[in-house]
């Protein structure tokens, strides 16, 4: 985060994303969640709605909130190349009531 928001360290987006790339792929919901916002965004990464989708529903399934939120967001407006998620929240691992918030 403090290569992506330049804080203390000189600002460098593409280095941010290599340190949200290594946590995540060591389980590490903050990175994970944080790699998925990178992809939605473009922002030191290709933009890549699926590649998001994958990283947020990891870190979703483990409980991240924001990750579960920034998800719903994603499938709720029908986006993201994942077919039928938005249609069967049981296959991301939450309760249907949870996603009901609109």
């Amino acid at each position: 985060v403090m290569y992506m928001n330049g804080d203390g360290v000189a600002k460098d987006e593409a280095v941010a994303v290599k340190w949200f790339r290594k946590a995540a792929e060591q389980g590490h919901a903050d990175g994970q969640n944080s790699l998925g916002i990178s992809h939605i965004t473009g922002v030191g990464v290709a933009k890549d709605e699926a590649v998001a989708v994958k990283w947020f529903m990891k870190a979703a399934e483990q409980g991240h909130t924001d990750a579960q939120y920034n998800l719903y967001i994603l499938l709720n407006k029908g986006d993201g190349g994942v077919d039928g998620l938005e249609d069967d929240p049981s296959k991301m691992g939450m309760d249907s009531d949870w996603l009901a918030l609109d």
